[in-house]
Protein backbone atom coordinates (compact mmCIF):
# COMPACT_ATOMS: atom_id res chain seq x y z
CA UNK A 1 0.00 0.00 0.00
CA UNK A 2 1.23 3.46 -0.54
CA UNK A 3 1.22 6.41 1.27
CA UNK A 4 -0.58 9.22 0.20
CA UNK A 5 1.43 12.58 0.85
CA UNK A 6 -0.10 15.76 0.91
CA UNK A 7 1.31 18.87 0.27
CA UNK A 8 0.94 21.87 3.28
CA UNK A 9 3.34 24.71 1.88
CA UNK A 10 5.07 25.21 -0.98
CA UNK A 11 8.63 27.43 -0.78
CA UNK A 12 11.20 28.78 -3.46
CA UNK A 13 14.38 28.56 -2.60
CA UNK A 14 17.74 29.21 -3.88
CA UNK A 15 20.64 27.37 -4.37
CA UNK A 16 24.39 28.94 -3.26
CA UNK A 17 24.80 29.72 -7.13
CA UNK A 18 21.13 31.22 -7.58
CA UNK A 19 19.01 28.86 -9.26
CA UNK A 20 15.62 28.77 -8.23
CA UNK A 21 13.99 25.32 -6.61
CA UNK A 22 10.67 24.56 -5.26
CA UNK A 23 10.35 22.47 -1.98
CA UNK A 24 7.42 21.12 -1.05
CA UNK A 25 6.26 20.06 2.99
CA UNK A 26 4.34 17.19 2.46
CA UNK A 27 2.58 15.10 5.57
CA UNK A 28 0.90 11.90 5.65
CA UNK A 29 -1.16 12.62 8.45
CA UNK A 30 1.38 11.45 11.12
CA UNK A 31 4.78 12.31 9.40
CA UNK A 32 5.95 15.17 7.79
CA UNK A 33 8.51 15.44 5.04
CA UNK A 34 10.48 17.43 2.59
CA UNK A 35 11.21 17.04 -0.77
CA UNK A 36 11.84 18.82 -4.54
CA UNK A 37 9.47 19.51 -7.16
CA UNK A 38 10.30 16.09 -8.87
CA UNK A 39 9.53 13.64 -4.94
CA UNK A 40 13.27 13.60 -4.31
CA UNK A 41 13.43 14.24 -0.72
CA UNK A 42 15.69 16.24 1.26
CA UNK A 43 17.21 17.30 4.42
CA UNK A 44 15.63 19.90 6.27
CA UNK A 45 17.62 22.39 8.69
CA UNK A 46 17.12 23.71 12.38
CA UNK A 47 18.26 27.46 10.53
CA UNK A 48 15.61 27.29 8.03
CA UNK A 49 17.81 25.90 4.92
CA UNK A 50 17.99 22.21 2.79
CA UNK A 51 20.37 20.17 1.70
CA UNK A 52 19.77 17.97 -1.16
CA UNK A 53 21.38 14.34 -0.57
CA UNK A 54 24.21 13.40 -2.06
CA UNK A 55 25.69 16.74 -2.90
CA UNK A 56 26.41 19.58 -1.08
CA UNK A 57 23.99 22.10 -2.50
CA UNK A 58 22.06 24.08 0.52
CA UNK A 59 19.01 25.47 -0.57
CA UNK A 60 17.90 28.87 1.04
CA UNK A 61 14.16 29.73 1.54
CA UNK A 62 13.44 32.92 -0.46
CA UNK A 63 9.46 32.97 -0.34
CA UNK A 64 6.87 30.93 0.67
Amino acid sequence: MSTEWTNIQIMECQSEIGATVTVFKQSDGEHQRYVLGNGRPIAAHQDGTFTIPDSNTVLSITSF
